[in-house]
């Protein structure tokens, strides 16, 4: 299979925190964010994504959760940034536990 220059063109994305990196696709860019393949093609050559882009793929990529910094989803729990899992049935169990230390 024969690819073009500009089908090889990565796009580097790089997690605020600099934990975390990845290098996508065009193809990568337009399932992730919904943008044409023209704008991924000018979001690679420019290197740029806007701050919303960036949540999202962030969000979609690596699990980080904007504004709660240091957490992050995996399937099926909650990672606090001490490394800690909380399933959804520990995270679902806490108003019960409030209820219960309050009543």
């Amino acid at each position: 299979m024969k690819h073009n220059a500009a089908s090889m063109l990565k796009f580097r994305l790089i997690s605020r925190c600099g934990n975390h990196a990845r290098y996508l696709l065009a193809s990568d860019l337009v399932e992730l964010l919904g943008v044409s393949r023209a704008t991924a093609y000018r979001m690679i050559a420019e290197q740029r994504l806007t701050p919303l882009q960036r949540e999202m793929l962030e969000l979609k990529i690596f699990g980080l959760i904007p504004g709660w910094d240091g957490w992050q989803i995996e399937p099926g729990a909650l990672v606090d940034p001490q490394g800690y899992r909380y399933t959804v049935g520990e995270i679902m169990g806490i108003p019960y536990l409030k209820a219960l230390k309050s009543g």
